[in-house]
């Protein structure tokens, strides 16, 4: 194996390594948010958040951060950041 070869293999490895841990924030974003609108949902209204003490607020999609917003850019789905990300890979 020549040191060319082993250059372009530990590339693909740490791309590898990165797709992974942004796939694992993710994850665990999705968790937490998960965890916190259940316990909203359980408890109805808490008197705490995580560690700590706030006021609820009065209307419920204030909860969510629905409240629309002009020129709000559109998200993008994991798959969507994948395929862009193999793209330029294949471009470059």
């Amino acid at each position: 194996m020549s040191f060319v070869e082993w250059l372009h293999r530990k590339a693909d490895e740490n791309a590898h390594n990165e797709i992974l841990a942004f796939l694992l924030i993710i994850l665990g974003v999705n968790l937490l948010i998960g965890g916190l609108l259940t316990v909203i949902v359980v408890v109805g209204e808490p008197a705490w958040l995580l560690v700590f003490p706030y006021t609820p607020p009065k209307t419920p999609s204030t909860y969510l951060g629905l409240v629309p917003r002009k020129g709000r850019t559109a998200s993008k789905s994991i798959s969507e950041i994948l395929e862009e990300y193999a793209g330029k890979r294949k471009r470059e």
